[in-house]
């Protein structure tokens, strides 16, 4: 497995490699990754046949850039 934003630079040669090797993790620091990500991302990806797995990538503070959680 392999995050999504480790792709983000690989041609279509390169995802279909990532394809035969390995899953592909979309993550994201906010509550809904489908509304956070470009659908252009998705497309991406399933042209390639990447399997993709989708995860939260939660990190117990209250706004995405924070660095701890209020007291």
């Amino acid at each position: 497995m392999i995050w999504h934003d480790m792709t983000g630079r690989f041609g279509p040669e390169s995802l279909g490699r990532v394809a035969a090797l390995a899953d592909v993790v979309v993550w994201s620091y906010v509550p809904s990754i489908d509304d956070a990500l470009a659908p252009k991302l998705w497309d991406r990806l399933q042209s390639a046949g990447v399997s993709v797995w989708g995860a939260s990538a939660f990190k117990g503070a209250s706004l995405p850039d924070a660095d701890w959680v209020p007291e």
